[in-house]
């Protein structure tokens, strides 16, 4: 596949996510007007959040003309949901093929990110000793760290990793709209089975199991559990998507 734009990865919210810098999406557009005017009508149009739907970063002149310190050209970076919504606002056909072609992206991307499901037995098993290991060093970690207790280390402590369907409970959702909120954003496949990039950031967390089928003898189950962090994000994007009321009760935990 042809690069349309560049995507590049870029730290938003404190975490590092891919992302597309606004002068490259404005040139894919063919945009005719001012730069400066056209992305500011844009964030303010979609109603775009600072530190969670792009970032401003604010270069330093280097005109020996000018003082040192005046503010020289400001870059914007907007996430790839920030950009195809920007896609669909221009309402052109070029909007609709840069559209086209981030979905695009983000497709190639969960097939080569996909969590890798084992097919035996034995592989189940040295799959969960090493969620075991990688878990204990996280513990330790968050030790470690204690004294720059942060938001996510503080839900730790209210809450623990969760099934959906108990984070759906936990915020007042239907399962199903929950699970298919999570599939429509790549966090889990069809087969409601975590993607990596989202175990990676610590939202989401593939458990494994074995079992005894009656019929086909030893078997794994693999199932998605939604961590501290990751609850405190849904929360946070569903409350932005209007698709939940302020809970003040849940906030509390999270404080």
């Amino acid at each position: 596949m042809s690069e349309l734009i560049p995507i590049k990865p870029a730290t938003i919210g404190g975490e590092e996510i891919n992302a597309v810098n606004a002068r490259d999406l404005y040139a894919a557009l063919g945009i005719k007007k001012d730069f400066s005017n056209w992305v500011k009508a844009q964030i303010e149009r979609a109603g775009f959040v600072e530190g969670i739907d792009y970032l401003k970063i604010a270069e330093k002149s280097s005109s020996p003309k000018k003082a040192s310190g005046i503010q020289g050209r400001i870059d914007y970076f907007f996430t790839i949901p920030a950009a195809k919504e920007i896609c669909m606002m221009a309402q052109t056909p070029k909007g609709k093929e840069v559209r086209l072609y981030f979905i695009e992206c983000e497709r190639k991307l969960k097939e080569v990110q996909a969590v890798q499901i084992p097919q035996s037995l034995p592989e189940a098993l040295r799959l969960a000793a090493n969620l075991a290991e990688q878990k204990m060093q996280l513990e330790a970690r968050i030790k470690e760290d204690a004294p720059k207790v942060g938001f996510s280390d503080t839900v730790q402590k209210s809450f623990g990793d969760m099934l959906i369907r108990e984070a759906a409970k936990a915020l007042g959702l239907n399962p199903t709209f929950l699970f298919d909120w999570l599939r429509e954003r790549g966090w889990i496949n069809k087969k409601n089975e975590p993607y990596q990039a989202y175990c990676q950031q610590g939202v989401i967390r593939p458990r494994v199991s074995p079992y005894e089928h009656p019929e086909k003898g030893p078997s794994i189950s693999i199932t998605a559990h939604i961590t501290p962090k990751g609850l405190f994000r849904i929360y946070t994007a569903l409350l932005k998507e209007g698709l939940v009321k302020r809970n003040d009760q849940l906030e509390m935990s999270f404080k």
